[in-house]
């Protein structure tokens, strides 16, 4: 019970940091956007160098990312530059060379991925400026199709905090992301450490798959803000990572939802069925030389818009038909709201709706963390808090309330072990029944009879030290059960007689006892219910004696 309560106590504690990181995180949000919207603290008009550029034709390029015919060529200025800066452009495709001031300085290596050619994602290159001077002319040449996201002109740091700069939002999102999945992973293995029971099992399984969809979406979120490229120098892999994450992401997230919506799971199943075969197919065409990655990535889009919508439907249908419970329904609508901008991002992305995709990507990624990890955390505590009823209810089941002793269930369970099991010589029974104790109740009242019969139980555990396991099975009736050598039960009965010989109370000033038992070593060909009897009876004539000393009826003093 204590350890369970520390279990629910630690969630609580961690779904409190993680909910404040997600706070701090809206906080960012909203701090970037007021510093872009007065333009405060920006990053230097010197840095970015996307205005200026002219085409071959002589027109003006207002604004990257550039978008041109193939083939195209456009040219423009150095500033002034420091000794460090290296010219940093972001691309998609096609880019064949960078010339400055007539000299190739970058010539556009074929894209290979698994020993094909791929134009899947996008490229960072760096060139240094160190050998230029300001004014001098650098002209980017395309050989098909151009897309060029930003030209940057600073070191690799630099670039760095600029797209911390351009996408506070992004960046941190998909590290509280990656940090609460790995945090919710670590729960789930600590609450089965602590409570390996299969009941628990549907509960773990749906935190681990919302800390699986967390560590995925994190995963795309930072590939797709490009922060790795200048870091880690990895921009060859930064798109392929991207891309694997954005097909992994899918599968735990609609396993999620077929375990929130029982009845939907036929559904669900199809569609994880869909994705996984959608994925291995697209890999099977691009290594057979088929189709290129990215030319099947429309595919990709087209089924997540569809699964968005179908997992809208069959969620808000849910929530309308069923009386679930509060945490299942918020996890419901965060994934519907997610679903939707998720979908309004991938309409973005094609060019469909004349809008930053980002936005919508943001926005449906806040909405459903805050959503799944309340689902998450309140699915965790309420594991872990009827695992401790059950445990109580378990514990009241076979034990005594007065005394916390086992009870007779406890006793005849622990008897039928020896039943079943084998012969052991060593095997003791103790009989111990309190005496007086009907005087005690008609005279001192009953809690002076209940605290002489706990008196009896504190001695015996005291006394035995696990050495015996003692049970109370009926009003002043216990029994204690252990494998101990004769020359241990003896100091064992010993001591526990002195224990009864010292004690006092504040109702009843002393306490009596009868005592007896019996060892199989001493019964060899009894049985275990023979054994017991034998410790009754001993315990009897030792009641009788006691009665007798005292000058009383047993029956009537009892």
């Amino acid at each position: 019970m204590k350890g369970a309560k520390a279990l629910s106590k630690a969630i609580r504690i961690a779904a409190a940091a993680a909910l404040f990181v997600v706070l701090a995180v809206m906080l960012v949000w909203g701090f970037a956007s007021a510093r872009n919207a007065f333009d405060i603290g920006s990053v230097p008009a010197a840095q970015t160098f996307d205005q200026g550029w002219t085409t071959s034709d002589g027109s003006s390029v207002a604004e990257f990312p550039f978008e041109g015919s193939s083939p195209c060529s456009i040219t423009n200025t150095l500033p002034t530059l420091m000794p460090d800066d290296n010219l940093i452009l972001w691309y998609q495709e096609h880019l064949d060379r960078i010339e400055i001031n007539g000299q190739v300085v970058f010539t556009s290596n074929k894209n290979m991925l698994l020993n094909r050619e791929t134009t899947l994602g996008t490229t960072l290159v760096f060139v240094p400026l160190s050998a230029y001077e300001a004014g001098s002319q650098v002209t980017l040449y395309y050989h098909e199709a151009a897309y060029t996201g930003h030209v940057f002109i600073g070191s690799p740091p630099e670039y760095a905090a600029y797209l911390l700069e351009t996408h506070p939002i992004g960046i941190s999102l998909s590290v509280v992301l990656f940090l609460t999945g790995i945090i919710l992973l670590l729960l789930v293995a600590l609450f089965l450490a602590f409570q390996p029971k299969r009941d628990t099992l549907r509960d773990a399984a749906l935190v681990a798959e919302i800390g699986c969809f967390f560590v995925c979406l994190s995963t795309w979120m930072i590939a797709d803000t490009e922060i790795l490229d200048p870091l880690f120098n990895i921009a060859a892999y930064n798109s392929l990572l991207s891309y694997l994450a954005l097909f992994l992401a899918p599968l735990p997230f609609v396993s999620l939802m077929g375990n929130l919506l029982g009845e939907s799971r036929r559904v669900t199943r199809i569609l994880q069925a869909a994705y996984t075969i959608n994925f291995l197919a697209q890999c099977v065409l691009f290594v057979a030389g088929v189709f290129d990655l990215s030319q099947m990535l429309v595919i990709t889009h087209l089924l997540y818009a569809v699964g968005a919508i179908t997992i809208v439907v069959i969620g808000v249908k849910h929530a309308l038909s069923h009386r679930t419970r509060s945490g299942a329904v918020v996890a419901v609508v965060g994934l519907a709201v997610f679903s939707v901008l998720m979908t309004g991002g991938i309409l973005a992305y094609r060019k469909m709706i004349d809008i930053d995709y980002a936005f919508f990507v943001n926005l449906g990624i806040m909405a459903l963390t805050i959503s799944l990890m309340y689902y998450a955390v309140g699915t965790l505590i309420r594991g872990v808090e009827q695992r401790a009823r059950n445990a109580q209810l378990e514990h009241l089941a076979y034990h005594d309330a007065l005394t916390g002793l086992g009870n007779r269930q406890a006793y005849e369970n622990e008897l039928d072990r020896w039943r079943q099991g084998a012969h052991e010589s060593n095997l003791s029974v103790v009989a111990l029944d309190v005496n007086m104790l009907k005087t005690t109740n008609d005279t001192l009242g009953h809690s002076a009879g209940d605290e002489i019969i706990k008196a009896a139980a504190d001695c015996m555990g005291a006394a035995f030290e696990n050495a015996l396991i003692p049970y109370r099975h009926g009003g002043d009736e216990f029994s204690a059960v252990g494998v101990v050598s004769k020359e241990e039960l003896d100091a064992l009965i010993a001591r526990l007689r002195a224990l009864v010989e010292n004690w006092k109370g504040t109702y009843c000033p002393s306490l009596s006892v009868s005592l007896g038992y019996a060892r199989w070593e001493d019964f060899p060909q009894a049985s275990v219910e023979e054994l017991c009897k034998e410790a009754d009876r001993l315990m009897y004539q030792d009641k009788s004696a006691f009665y007798q000393r005292i000058g009383r009826d047993r029956r009537a003093a009892r």
